[in-house]
């Protein structure tokens, strides 16, 4: 390694004194990958072209796999290319593992020409591939998006009798089905088996949806049912998935009859909000679970499909089934069903029932649908019930969502009371909100009055929302006003009232404001917690007064109050802004020392500020950073970095950040080229 010339010499006194073959061809290789470390690659070619050895073929073929894998460590590339063809005639056993790290390398340096010519003579000369290496590199040859290459690699490991790994396979799944090429995709998954895979669930997963996707929906459906073991219960989001395959081509009813088929033979698996135990019935807690977890995939006619299997077989769909369903309707706005659905819950007597009569309340409002909310409340009325304050809740909520505070405002304060019914401080803090974020402030305001003569306080809790409604409306003065105003009520306020008061102030840029407020605080004795800080620190941030902010980390500190995520963020968002790139490096390592995760987002920003102010250094400095607090970097750290070092003409730098990217796995989008 040192001395390659010396090494030289002693490999020739060893070949003059006759020393066997085998001893010789270990001195030999040792002093090639010396002249190849030294970039003596003159020398090095030389060595094997006059290297005279007695056994023929065994020997030579092994040091022409050396010197081209030399050559490939150190970038010799067009040298290592010329030696391939010298290699394809050497023969089967050329060289194995020197072989197949060669490929390696070529894949991490993205030598993607040397690499097919390479998988080219390994595949004509027999050389054995390696599980791993071609796993590796047909991984990274899909993040290049070279599908052609990354079907070469995998089809001569499968046809070698060994297995293609599952995140390899997974990724050439994904990248063909982008390209539609399902066939081949189809092919690469059922030859994975063929040879003893048995390809991970992801895989499956993916199969399926390139089914979904090329409108295989018999195969979809095999796929899923060669999953499927006896008696046991399968992979929930697999059949949510297939499920779904089913009901995007509009074959509800196949998705029905797969599902009943399932929960018959007891092999539905159980939804996470039900422990599924042997010999239990299937229950409306069971339909309940499943209505959910369908909802939640939009496969809202196949929920259809359970409501109806229940109405056949039993048990008959309880009120909280339909206010399920409803639900679900509603959230995939599906109004015409939504419609048909409230006259069969009418006939059949559960329309009126309350759990029902809140997921239409909820429904409708959502919807803007009035006329047949209000007929449905004409109806409701007319059956001799009455609208709790849970129902009157929500339609406050839902006019006011929909910009109609008046009616809101005369539900509250006329329409309930001739109903009968006295609106609770929850109704009249659900229309604050409503007239607060339709600007109706004043409105808002003389609520105090009203509820005073209700009898319903106000308490803290109604002066807490008022202030955020003022604050939302920049009504500072008011707000401020609001403070003593629950004093003359007859109430303290508390820190959580101040909270509230500095939050708005903190938003708008009000620091002078909320400094005086800070100053209230004192003389009312209250103590600061974590909420109070913060919010400084963000008043701090948005006046780029970056010293102070960082003095009341210190003083946050100091009083023993731990600071948060939250607080770090602003913080470093505040040295960001003002450029102490050496404070923010100490920030970042403090942040690990109190064990609070740090996620790589926050990396890329400060990346991507540094990069913009020209400081390629320092952005590169925060790479290694990340390293030491064990935060993974993204792509997008990667592409911010390579733009940073490309600007200010450090190719080569850019060029072994883009090997790690593919050593990592990551997908090398077309920005990162462009640099």
């Amino acid at each position: 390694r040192q001395r390659p010339e010396w090494a030289l010499s002693l490999r020739n006194q060893m070949h003059a004194a006759a020393l066997p073959d085998c001893t010789i061809t270990a001195a030999t290789a040792g002093t090639l990958r010396g002249l190849c470390n030294n970039s003596k690659w003159d020398e090095a070619e030389r060595l094997v072209v006059e290297e005279p050895l007695a056994d023929g073929g065994d020997s030579k073929r092994e040091l022409l796999a050396t010197l081209a894998h030399a050559l490939c460590e150190g970038g010799q590339w067009s040298r290592a290319h010329t030696w391939l063809d010298s290699l394809e005639v050497a023969g089967r056993d050329a060289g194995a593992s020197a072989c197949n790290a060669m490929l390696e390398e070529g894949a991490r340096t993205l030598r993607w020409g040397f690499v097919e010519d390479l998988q080219a003579v390994m595949q004509q000369s027999g050389i054995q591939p390696d599980e791993r290496v071609f796993s590796d590199v047909v991984r990274k040859a899909c993040s290049s998006r070279r599908h052609h290459l990354a079907g070469l690699l995998a089809a001569q490991l499968l046809e070698s009798g060994q297995p293609l790994r599952s995140y390899a396979l997974n990724q050439l799944l994904l990248l063909l089905g982008e390209d539609q090429q399902w066939e081949r995709s189809a092919w690469f998954f059922e030859r994975a088996q063929e040879v003893g895979h048995k390809p991970s669930m992801v895989c499956y997963t993916t199969m399926i949806r390139q089914c979904s996707a090329s409108k295989q929906w018999e195969r979809a459906e095999a796929l899923f049912r060669s999953l499927q073991s006896p008696g046991q219960p399968s992979e929930p989001h697999v059949l949510l998935e297939v499920l779904g395959a089913l009901g995007r081509a509009a074959r509800w009813q196949r998705a029905g009859a797969l599902f009943r088929e399932m929960l018959a033979a007891g092999t539905a698996p159980a939804p996470t909000l039900f422990a599924q135990q042997d010999g239990l019935a299937l229950d409306c807690g069971m339909y309940l679970a499943w209505i959910s977890a369908l909802g939640k995939v939009g496969a809202w006619e196949l929920v259809l499909e359970l409501l109806t299997k229940m109405h056949i077989d039993g048990p008959e769909p309880s009120a909280e089934v339909f206010a399920a369903v409803v639900s679900v309707l509603g959230a995939h706005a599906q109004w015409e069903t939504l419609v048909r659905l409230m006259e069969e819950m009418r006939e059949r007597g559960v329309l009126m029932h309350l759990e029902v009569q809140r997921s239409l309340y909820s429904a409708l409002g959502k919807q803007g649908d009035w006329i047949r909310l209000e007929r449905l409340i004409r109806e409701f009325r007319a059956g001799g019930q009455e609208l709790d304050s849970g129902l009157w809740n929500s339609l406050v909520h839902s006019y006011g969502a929909h910009g109609e505070w008046e009616c809101a405002e005369q539900l509250v304060l006329e329409e309930m009371g001739a109903r009968g019914v006295e609106p609770t401080a929850h109704v009249f803090h659900t229309l604050i909100k409503a007239l607060g974020r339709n600007g109706q402030w004043p409105r808002a305001l003389s609520m105090i009055s009203t509820m005073q003569e209700r009898g319903l306080g106000p308490a803290l809790e109604t002066y807490h929302i008022l202030i955020k409604v003022l604050g939302h409306n920049r009504q500072w003065d008011r707000m401020e006003e609001m403070l003593s105003s629950i004093a003359t009520a007859g109430l303290k306020p508390n820190t959580a009232t101040y909270n509230a008061v500095m939050k708005a102030l903190a938003k708008d840029g009000q620091h002078k404001r909320l400094m005086g407020l800070m100053e209230r605080m004192l003389e009312s004795k209250l103590l600061r917690d974590a909420e109070t800080y913060n919010l400084w620190i963000l008043s701090c941030t948005r006046q780029g007064a970056w010293l102070e902010a960082w003095q009341v980390l210190r003083e946050m500190q100091r009083v023993g109050i731990k600071p948060t995520l939250y607080t770090y963020k602003m913080l470093l968002s505040s040295l960001d802004a003002a450029k102490k790139w050496d404070l923010v490096a100490t920030l970042l390592r403090e942040i690990h020392d109190t064990s609070i995760p740090l996620h790589v987002a926050t990396f890329d920003t400060l990346i991507s500020q540094l990069s913009s102010e020209g400081r390629a250094d320092l952005a590169e400095e925060l790479l290694t950073i990340m390293r030491e607090l064990s935060v993974a970097p993204s792509a997008e750290t990667f592409s911010l970095l390579i733009s940073a070092l490309g600007n200010h003409g450090q190719w080569e730098r850019a060029r072994q950040l883009l090997g790690q990217m593919n050593d990592a796995g990551m997908k090398v989008g077309p920005d990162i080229f462009r640099y």
